[in-house]
């Protein structure tokens, strides 16, 4: 696949160029046709792999932008090569992601984890549809304390969200559509598997719906400054 190239009005920067300014460990923008390669913006070519059944050829999600890539509920993933240990750097993850028009009645659905070893890992970003976690019916929670915690996000249907999550060896932080959300503590994990999105560590559990793109990884945090400017340029 060869990613495509967007040119914008001199009056606003392209997307892409407002994100690699900040200099991406990876940055994938999903806008392949066809094919299983979903390639990486940056230099280093860090190219991801799609597993499983996703629908190419979505709605783009930023301006400018033609496509983004589209969950339909079924097994399906972006398997990132690498992994990024929150014990020894800040990990930074990004996304721009469109909720289905109808919200699934139940389940959850995984936007990030990170694989330990065959089912194992830490879901990082989920939505309980189903409330399970008894924090609220499509709560927007992560894992990474250990135990179930709510961002103080409920997720609606039918709307684009920009999530930016930093993970220190301190703690989360998370801002929502250009402003901090919630943050919390979160303990050293010993080990640093590899990255998966839209699908639990098990690979065949708790399956996203809705369509993603403008995914980027970053080993710095962005800060409120730069998490702001990114949303204010995918406006």
């Amino acid at each position: 696949m060869i990613p495509h190239r967007t040119i914008m009005a001199a009056s606003r920067p392209a997307y892409r160029d407002v994100v690699l300014a900040d200099v991406p460990y990876a940055y994938y923008r999903l806008e392949p046709t066809t094919g299983t390669i979903a390639a990486d913006e940056t230099t280093a070519r860090r190219d991801a792999v799609c597993q499983g059944a996703m629908q190419f050829g979505a709605p783009g999600l930023v301006p400018g932008v033609a496509a983004a890539v589209c969950f339909d509920g079924t097994p399906a993933y972006l398997d990132i090569p690498f992994a990024l240990d929150p014990a020894a750097t800040t990990v930074t993850f990004e996304v721009w992601m469109l909720t289905p028009a109808s919200l699934p009645a139940s389940g959850r659905q995984t936007l990030l984890a990170r694989r330990d070893g065959p089912e194992t890992g830490c879901s990082w970003l989920y939505i309980d549809a189903g409330n399970h976690d008894q924090l609220g019916a499509n709560s927007l929670n992560t894992a990474l304390g250990g135990a179930p915690s709510a961002t103080g996000v409920v997720i609606t249907a039918a709307r684009r969200y920009h999530l930016v999550l930093e993970v220190t060896p301190a703690g989360w932080q998370l801002y929502v559509n250009g402003q901090p959300g919630a943050h919390g503590e979160s303990p050293p994990q010993a080990t640093g598997g590899a990255f998966v999105v839209g699908i639990d560590p098990s690979l065949h559990r708790d399956p996203l719906q809705g369509s993603i793109a403008e995914i980027a990884f970053y080993t710095h945090a962005l800060g409120s400054a730069r998490a702001k400017a990114h949303y204010a340029a995918g406006r």
